[in-house]
């Protein structure tokens, strides 16, 4: 029996799901709300890799900068040691000029190919900021679409089901207060004529009283 029950509601989940996934597909906003979101998470990547490229056009700099400041040194080094005909030193500072230089050369060759790749990841993070913007105003439009639409579905049915405009419904109760005011306006005038009937009366009798 429980076994039963447990299938019973995994097939009614299952049957839920179904149409909730209809009624998104059916509904183009809520596609649209799902492509944003989709398109937000898409561009934040984007926007951490620009960081992490400008990063590293940075550190290329940083090491380019070091390999010839290393070259300037041991130019200068080189020279000092030529002029005390100092051959092994001299050998050596020749051979860390050229990987010095090499090494330079290298480093400002890789950060010219980065630098390009941050121009076009920079470049595409920017189309991808105005997609979305522009995402957002279809939304605010079709949004305000849908609200004029459903409002009037709504006055539609209104009218469907009472098989009157509410323009006549509110005439109705318009006539209605009207009739309540004009009979309560006729009681009004009728309670003030038979008092001031009763009082006339009422005097007439005094009068006749003391006549008497």
């Amino acid at each position: 029996m429980a076994g039963i029950w447990q299938q019973f509601k995994e097939d009614v989940e299952q049957e839920w799901e179904r149409w909730n996934m209809k009624k998104e597909t059916d509904n183009p906003i809520v596609s649209l709300n799902r492509y944003i979101k989709e398109a937000e998470r898409e561009t934040e990547k984007v926007s951490r890799l620009t960081d992490r490229q400008r990063r590293l056009v940075e550190e290329f700099q940083h090491e380019q900068d070091e390999a010839e400041s290393m070259l300037d040194k041991r130019k200068q080094q080189a020279s000092v040691v030529k002029h005390y005909e100092e051959n092994e030193l001299y050998e050596i500072a020749l051979r860390e000029i050229e990987q010095y230089g090499d090494r330079a050369q290298k480093l400002a060759t890789m950060k010219k190919e980065a630098e390009e790749q941050l121009q076009t990841l920079e470049r595409r993070y920017q189309e991808m900021v105005y997609k979305l913007k522009d995402m957002r105003l279809k939304r605010m439009e079709w949004m305000g679409r849908e609200n004029v639409a459903r409002a009037n579905h709504n006055i539609t049915k209104l009218y469907e089901e009472s098989g009157r405009s509410p323009e006549a419904r509110f005439k109705e109760v318009e006539q209605y207060l009207e009739s309540m005011e004009q009979h309560h306006q006729q009681e009004y005038e009728h309670s003030t004529f038979d008092e001031r009937v009763a009082r006339l009366e009422k005097r007439k009798t005094e009068a006749e009283q003391e006549k008497a």
